[in-house]
């Protein structure tokens, strides 16, 4: 059985006083900027909600769902971009205990213990889970590779877009096409602001271009045709078949090393149909290009919400 309580940033801010050591992936340190903000009814709620006694004292029923949050081993987080609703989910670890911050109206829903199978049959919604792949395709490029790799897939997408309104136009760019695409920033539905997102690279130059160009040339990614240059095989199959994201599905997760380091990872995966998912991961210092299904999707989230990120070390 679960206990579950709704705090608010001001919340967790004023709460954070009886946590001083809380580790840089509690919420008590995300939100003790917002400890200003607590409001008497603020206190009544919470109140109400067994949280804290009159006087202010945490109550039995919730200090073990907030030790959690203050000293936790590791977390996951999801969050699903695009959506009327967002979802913004996190599963904190320590040892075998487990507590979710779950986004809400004003604030967020703590469940102690978390809920993965409940919280599943939710996920599912969004995923389905269909074990098919429409594209199967996998490959690992440099980043600057794979910024160029991905603008092209979003110039791609843009003219097999025309070509259905009746604008058939060449799947063929110039180096500063592509260029100006991989430095652009669109919304999270481009798959190179996704990119962007998750290692941060800096503006392409055009020699930068030219030397990506290369790289995807060799893998037989990309092929000279009509002065420029167009995806091959498989990679432009990629492109015709991922036309219109529905949302983006942002994994982050981190475990601590020390009480004052926390080893990060993060990957998107968007989701272009039932059949059409392509995840991109940071993994190893390159990034890892690959479809995968509903089903493979909705097993690693219920995974992760399930169990603790494995602990890494670093070289």
């Amino acid at each position: 059985m679960s206990n579950a309580f709704k705090i608010t940033p001001a919340g967790f801010g004023w709460l954070a006083q009886a946590f001083s050591e809380a580790n840089a992936i509690s919420p008590f340190a995300a939100f003790a900027k917002d400890r200003p903000e607590f409001a008497e009814r603020t206190a009544d709620d919470l109140v109400t909600q067994g949280v804290i006694d009159r006087e202010g004292t945490l109550r039995p029923e919730a200090l073990a769902a907030l030790r959690v949050l203050a000293k936790a081993d590791g977390y996951f987080r999801l969050r699903i971009l695009g959506t009327d609703a967002p979802v913004d989910k996190v599963t904190y670890f320590q040892g075998d205990a487990t507590c979710s911050v779950d986004g809400a109206e004003g604030g967020f829903t703590v469940t102690y213990p978390a809920q993965a199978q409940e919280a599943g049959y939710i996920l599912e919604e969004f995923t389905g889970s269909s074990r098919i792949i429409n594209v199967p395709f996998r490959t690992s490029l440099s980043p600057k590779a794979a910024a160029v790799f991905l603008a092209l897939v979003d110039l791609g997408r843009s003219r097999a877009l025309l070509a259905l309104a009746g604008e058939p136009k060449p799947q063929s760019f110039s180096p500063k096409e592509i260029t100006d695409k991989a430095n652009s920033r669109g919304s999270f539905f481009s798959f190179v602001r996704c990119l962007q997102e998750l290692t941060g690279v800096e503006a392409l130059s055009a020699a930068e271009t030219t030397a990506a160009l290369r790289e995807l040339a060799a893998q037989q990614l990309v092929a000279v045709a009509d002065g420029g240059y167009r995806l091959a095989g498989d990679a432009l199959e990629l492109a015709l078949t991922f036309l219109i994201p529905e949302y983006v599905f942002h994994l982050s997760y981190g475990w601590m090393l020390t009480p004052e380091t926390c080893e990060q990872s993060e990957c998107y995966v968007i989701f272009c149909g039932m059949h059409n998912l392509l995840c991109l991961d940071t993994a190893g210092g390159m990034i890892t290009i690959e479809t995968m299904s509903g089903s493979d999707l909705f097993t690693l989230l219920v995974g992760a919400l399930s169990h603790p990120p494995a602990r890494q070390q670093i070289a």
